[in-house]
């Protein structure tokens, strides 16, 4: 009984110390797409979409349709798909896994107001930087290789 009691409250806390966020990127040669979920009420996603001077969503495609930015959010969570293809702005390579974007946001539609810069990274290696500045929107990422580090130096 008490060996059912301890496990019980390991599951239980175990919830407390969950992640409040997570990353996900899904590369293929011709295209890399990314999934970032975050909970809290000021958190990371909050405050890009808050320097993006974006309202509950956000959706913005560029001039040439290689970048895609959607995001949503509700008071203490947000979420943002922001999906790449070969082409204007966008260096998708395959060995390593990398991404590297820049996007202007006059041609997005977007007026930020100031420097903003955020790293997400998640438990498989998984890495997302994002730095808003001087009217552009720039990602670098990375996929975990099985077996090995990330690719780009932190």
């Amino acid at each position: 009984m008490k060996l059912l009691a301890l496990l019980l409250s390991l599951l239980l806390s175990t919830q407390l110390f969950a992640a409040n966020d997570s990353v996900g990127i899904f590369h293929r040669p011709e295209k890399v797409a990314i999934l970032v979920n975050e909970r809290g009420e000021g958190a990371r996603l909050q405050m890009l979409m808050d320097n993006l001077n974006a309202g509950k969503d956000l959706h913005v495609i560029n001039e040439a349709d290689s970048i895609m930015l959607t995001c949503g959010r509700i008071i203490d969570a947000a979420s943002c798909t922001f999906s790449f293809l070969k082409g204007k702005g966008v260096l998708i390579e395959t060995n390593p896994r990398q991404l590297f974007a820049t996007a202007d946001l006059k041609e997005l539609g977007i007026e930020s107001s100031e420097k903003f810069e955020t790293i997400f990274e998640s438990s498989m290696g998984d890495y997302l930087h994002i730095l808003v500045a001087d009217g552009k929107i720039h990602f670098t990422a990375s996929k975990k290789v099985l077996g090995r580090s990330p690719a780009i130096a932190k």
